[in-house]
């Protein structure tokens, strides 16, 4: 069972990271994924309608070197990816923006702040 101190706390971050992603402040397919991570807490509701589009995004993406990955994958294949990358981005951002908006409005109430302020 989840209380409501975790369940607040697994919003906020949702909420966070969308912000983060329609500032430009996280690179914008590393939220992707990691949204569609957080959409697994047992905080949200199960399949929430809202983040269900970030999973099937992830899903899409899946096999680019995205994130922490990256560091694993040689220059070669990292400069051979990157149009990919960038086209992926282009099409991420088209989709999600509204999305994302929405997440802010539901969980972000008037205490969303940027990532490193805790």
């Amino acid at each position: 069972m989840v209380n409501e101190q975790e369940m607040s706390a697994t919003r906020q971050r949702v909420a966070l990271v969308a912000q983060a992603m329609l500032s430009g402040e996280l690179a914008f397919l590393e939220g992707v994924f990691e949204l569609a991570e957080l959409s697994h807490d047992p905080a949200l509701a199960r399949h929430d309608a809202g983040l269900r589009l970030f999973v099937v995004m992830a899903s899409e993406l899946d096999g680019l070197p995205i994130g922490p990955a990256r560091q694993y994958w040689s220059k070669a294949a990292l400069l051979r990816h990157q149009p990919s990358i960038e086209a992926a981005t282009v099409w991420a951002r088209g989709l999600s923006t509204e999305a994302l908006r929405n997440l802010v409005a539901r969980f972000g109430g008037n205490g969303v702040r940027g990532l490193d302020d805790g």
